[in-house]
């Protein structure tokens, strides 16, 4: 408890001299901190050792609570390069039922992560993967399933909003490095290429104080399209990339676009978009109703949807749902 109390203390004195550009989702402040020192090199690898330790023990207990064949665990410590530093702990399984559920009793545990710790779990299957609400997300060997964890302080709840959109756009910059062509987002969780679906995000977060632990999952079809609506990066290229390879270079994008203020995130998710200046319905999450119908105008400063309902109208917010081009009849009623 008593090292709690102090580590809060020293937060409070150290985060004013931090440079922070407003409103950035994720930052971390060194300052002050000579991490070429013996000692901190002594303390950093410490602290390593108990964070893969304590990887381990989760990863173990979860699949012995669900009787989950645990074939082999691998954990590797990988620095990535940033303007700031983060230490990824990588956790690859080759199968689980999903790494949401695994991110979210984590996150429902006291893991005792620091600011600049990002936990990432992988693997080449799920058997029960998660999409929106709970609904099912096809998960066949050979694609990218991974979850990110993380801890923010101090974060504005709005800001949360954005973060499927961060993350779409780590998919759409790695893609875009990989096959030089361009992806784009489709609001509010979705990135395609080629008309067809090549990555869903999922996101989820919880409280505790000043503290919101974070919960970004992704999947990226590598090797197969589940359904033919569907598109994966072997179809687009002739071959698939290393599943390891392109999630660390997601991974990348991910922490470096949480790093960054919001409006530089949005202006490049905005020029991503789908539908933009065309008519659209906005459904509920289950695809049985309508919600909102109009002109697609863009997003506001959080991410939201803005609806126009006519060519002269102003613009609505909408705070999720599918959107799906609208049926020619309807859009010009």
């Amino acid at each position: 408890l008593w090292m709690g109390l102090l580590r809060a203390a020293l937060s409070s004195l150290l985060l004013p001299l931090c440079t922070r550009p407003p409103p950035a989702l994720f930052t971390h402040c060194t300052r002050g901190v000579n991490t070429s020192s013996g000692a901190a090199a002594r303390k950093q690898k410490a602290k390593a050792i108990i964070m893969e330790q304590r990887i381990k023990n989760a990863v173990e207990q979860y699949f012995s609570e669900r009787e989950l064949p645990l074939a082999s665990l691998t954990i590797e410590k990988q620095h990535v390069a940033l303007d700031t530093p983060f230490t990824l702990f990588s956790a690859t399984v080759p199968s689980i039922d999903s790494t949401h559920s695994f991110a979210e009793q984590w996150r429902g545990s006291e893991r005792g992560m620091q600011p600049d710790q990002v936990v990432l779990l992988r693997c080449e299957e799920q058997t029960s993967g998660r999409g929106q609400r709970n609904n099912t997300w096809g998960s066949p060997r050979g694609n990218l399933y991974m979850t990110l964890m993380c801890t923010m302080h101090e974060v504005d709840p709005k800001q949360l909003v954005t973060m499927q959109h961060v993350a779409a756009l780590a998919v759409c910059q790695s893609v875009r490095e990989y096959t030089q062509e361009s992806a784009s987002f489709k609001w509010i969780n979705d990135v395609f290429m080629r008309d067809r679906k090549l990555s869903g995000v999922l996101v989820s977060a919880s409280t505790e104080g000043t503290a919101t632990h974070l919960s970004i999952s992704v999947g990226v079809n590598l090797t197969s399209a589940p359904v033919p609506t569907a598109i994966a990066l072997e179809e687009v290229t002739g071959e698939a990339p290393e599943a390891g390879r392109f999630a660390h270079q997601l991974t990348t994008h991910l922490l470096h676009n949480l790093a960054r203020p919001v409006p530089e995130n949005l202006q490049e998710v905005s020029a991503r978009l789908q539908f933009h200046g065309e008519w659209v319905e906005v459904w509920d999450l289950t695809l049985s109703n309508v919600l909102e119908r109009g002109i697609f105008r863009g997003l506001d400063e959080w991410g939201f949807a803005l609806l126009a309902p006519s060519a002269e109208a102003d613009t609505r917010r909408v705070m999720e749902g599918r959107m799906r081009r609208a049926r020619p009849a309807l859009a010009h009623e």
